[in-house]
């Protein structure tokens, strides 16, 4: 769901329903919520969100039937073709602009308007999990359509995920017909975590997004000082951008009393890659693990065979985000970052992967591979890194670059403030065990309602809005 005030007043009017009509008829309200939500982003998303869900419903219908019946390898070739269908139209989606640029398909080609869905990815990941734990034993087909359909696109997470599992997500769906509006409790969740995603995203990720741009854009008009910066800022934006969207996905799901799956675990403060893949994306991470690594055989079937298996999962993880040669690029360093973390934690190289150097290594590793999934084409990342590493600091231009981003001593004044409290925050919860929003949640209700006052103060003095920048473009849209 977009963080702008179009969609709180849908979700305003969707709450007022919700609340005042039979606990039968909620989860028919969820549905068609939903399905209108994505219409009005977007209807061949809608469109292909619907036939998507038909699909994969009868899929899992027959699939458990032959299961049932006995037929094992009949039941595994249905929800096989459902799987390589779903996963063969998001690689066919994925490819499209590559071939477009190839000159593959002409300008005049029905092909060259073709374009992948919003939140196609997510969904479809959802499609293949949901089959294969039906197959599995591990879930049971719905036989109701509409459930099918809640499942795949489900509005407050339809954007950028989290990618939920079909069980969990039905065992939290099943108690929304006995969910009352005013349960403090509940909403102590609800408003912390809404807060805290329109801070991460709309206050810094949006701020960080106007210089970032700026830099990367134009990175010939800029000395090696920042560009680094720069490849900070993009790191600090992309996780603001993407966590606040998923905070805000939590707490308004919590509105109907539907938890969803937490998709950050401040990642920055990770000692080591390993680590790292924990914390970040969490949906997508053990998506992967389960549905690539482990049935490839995992770290079963010897260190060889483990190498292949990294490699696969981090290439599959970059050809998610997008066929470019920048994302490929990303995803294999991440590979091959991984499996030397691998090298480090056999030998006992604690310093490399433990305490203060095995965070900054990790946060440095991070955001080098960051600039190839700014700059998909390599070309251009190749070009930025050489200038990065080339130009030299020009510490005597730097002031003039400053003055030449729009720049002045306040705003960097209020960026600095802003990484500082998020860090803070962030080790706060690291220590702690929780997430970033539950810090004050259960405090004294003085504390509790003064963190909230001060939230929304700093969302409205320091949020970025007007028509000139769109704060409702998450990065992980286009994925």
């Amino acid at each position: 769901m977009t963080l702008t005030l179009a969609s709180l007043l849908y979700l305003a009017l969707v709450c007022l329903i919700y609340f005042n009509i039979r606990h039968a008829l909620r989860i028919f309200v969820l549905t068609a919520a939903s399905v209108v939500y994505v219409f009005f982003l977007s209807p061949w998303a809608g469109a292909a969100a619907l036939i998507t869900s038909v699909l994969t419903w009868l899929a899992g219908i027959l699939t458990e039937h032959l299961l049932k019946q006995g037929h094992q390898k009949a039941a595994g070739a249905a929800a096989g073709c459902g799987i390589a269908l779903a996963a063969g139209s998001l690689v066919m989606l994925k490819s499209l602009p590559l071939l477009n640029a190839a000159g593959w398909a002409g300008a005049a080609s029905p092909v060259s308007d073709i374009i992948m869905p919003i939140g196609y990815s997510f969904y479809i990941f959802q499609v293949i999990s949901y089959l294969a734990d039906i197959y599995g034993g591990r879930t049971q087909a719905q036989k109701k359509w509409g459930h099918v359909l809640l499942y795949l696109i489900w509005f407050p997470k339809f954007i950028s995920g989290p990618i939920e599992r079909q069980a969990a997500f039905e065992q939290q769906v099943a108690k929304t017909g006995g969910t009352v509006f005013s349960d403090p409790e509940r909403w102590k969740k609800i408003v912390a975590y809404i807060l805290t995603g329109y801070i991460y995203k709309v206050v810094i990720a949006d701020r960080l997004a106007i210089y970032v741009n700026i830099i990367f854009e134009h990175h010939e008009a800029f000395g090696s000082m920042w560009m680094i910066i720069g490849a900070i800022m993009y790191s600090f934006q992309i996780y603001c951008d993407f966590a606040g969207y998923s905070y805000a996905a939590v707490g308004i799901s919590l509105i109907f009393d539907i938890e969803l799956t937490q998709n950050f675990s401040m990642p920055y403060l990770s000692q080591n890659i390993t680590e790292f893949w924990r914390r970040w994306h969490c949906s997508l991470s053990s998506w992967l693990r389960d549905y690539i690594y482990i049935p490839l055989g995992g770290n079963r079937k010897g260190e060889r065979r483990k190498v292949i298996n990294v490699i696969i999962v981090f290439l599959v993880c970059g050809l998610w985000h997008g066929a470019g040669a920048g994302f490929i690029i990303w995803g294999m360093l991440h590979g091959i970052y991984s499996l030397l973390d691998n090298i480090f934690r056999k030998h006992n190289i604690r310093f490399l992967r433990e305490g203060f150097t095995g965070r900054v290594l990790t946060f440095l590793l991070v955001t080098f591979a960051w600039i190839f999934f700014r700059l998909p084409k390599s070309g251009m990342a190749l070009r930025f890194i050489t200038a990065m590493l080339t130009t030299g600091l020009r510490l005597y231009n730097f002031a003039a670059e400053f003055e030449g981003m729009g720049l002045t001593v306040l705003e960097i004044s209020v960026i600095i403030v802003l990484l500082a409290g998020l860090l803070l925050a962030e080790s706060l919860a690291y220590r702690h065990g929780r997430a970033v929003p539950e810090l004050f949640m259960n405090r004294h209700y003085l504390i509790r309602w003064s963190a909230i006052v001060l939230l929304m103060m700093v969302i409205v003095i320091f949020g970025i809005y007007g028509p000139a920048y769109d704060s409702s473009r998450m990065i992980y849209m286009q994925f």
